[in-house]
């Protein structure tokens, strides 16, 4: 059912009043300045940003006091759309705490990142950030050396950063996946380049002991390929590290392997026994 604004709807105790224009783009200001909740559980409210037109929808009981608030490209309420500010957005009424905000133009997820993250999450209970998505024309993206998504834990120290290019995690240098603990010590690294596991030059994975600085597993990857140190060589910080000793039958193995691979072992092989 489709509503001119204001709106009243007695039955759910629910009253909507104009949006206006002075919406915030940001999160600096109430964002629900212009609508007033009460006794307001298990529903959805679409609106039009240009007529104002909108649609109450009952959501699943089992979405405890969650509302989320949806702008729409046209009246048919089905592309979300937004130029002023964010199209999806979440609130719990039980602590009165933003869950989520997304920015979408023309039913696209996308933000330009000197504007921020196209997708921020909270925790419902205390309001923190939750994660960060930049993404651009749907697709997590961002460009120079910084990270698409960021997760953080509830005390506000980093969980995981993943740095991605057109929706795959990738890097040039360094780990594309970091992951820490609540106290900020690094728990994992992972390589990726173009979605895969990658690295030539030491572990593509590693694991750390919890809340220690000390290395509990590694792992080398090529192009998504694990390698098999027990019959190929392996390398880290240019040094050969394992028992496979660098010899023209590991250098064609390595080439059967993976092409990359194997030019990056005749490298090493020119270098070390040339």
């Amino acid at each position: 059912m489709y509503h001119k604004k204001p709106l009243c709807d007695s039955k759910d105790g629910f009253v909507l009043t104009q949006a206006g224009n002075d919406w915030p783009v940001g999160l600096e200001k109430d964002p629900f300045a212009n609508f007033y909740f009460f006794l307001l559980s298990h529903h959805a409210i679409y609106i039009h940003q240009q007529t104002g037109a909108a649609r109450i929808e009952l959501r699943p009981k089992f979405i405890t006091k969650m509302l989320y608030i949806l702008f729409t490209k046209d009246a048919s309420l089905k592309e979300f759309h937004r130029t002023d500010g964010p199209a999806k957005i979440g609130f719990n009424e039980n602590a009165g705490k933003l869950t989520a905000c997304e920015w979408w133009i023309n039913g696209v997820a996308h933000r330009d990142e000197q504007q921020g993250p196209q997708e921020i999450l909270y925790y419902p209970v205390t309001g923190k950030v939750r994660k960060e998505t930049y993404r651009i024309n749907g697709l997590a993206h961002r460009e120079g050396d910084k990270p698409a998504i960021i997760h953080y834990w509830e005390n506000g120290q980093t969980d995981r950063c993943e740095y991605c290019k057109k929706d795959k995690l990738h890097r040039e240098q360094g780990p594309a996946s970091t992951v820490y603990t609540t106290s900020g010590v690094i728990r994992s690294e992972s390589w990726y380049q173009n979605g895969c596991l990658h690295r030539l030059d030491g572990p593509a994975y590693t694991l750390y002991k919890w809340d220690k600085d000390e290395v509990f597993e590694k792992q080398w990857w090529v192009n998504g390929s694990k390698l098999n140190r027990r019959r190929l060589p392996s390398f880290e910080n240019g040094c050969l590290v394992g028992n496979v000793n660098l010899t023209k039958a590991s250098l064609v193995r390595s080439t059967l392997f993976d092409r990359d691979y194997g030019r990056f072992v005749r490298d090493k092989y020119d270098e070390l026994c040339g």
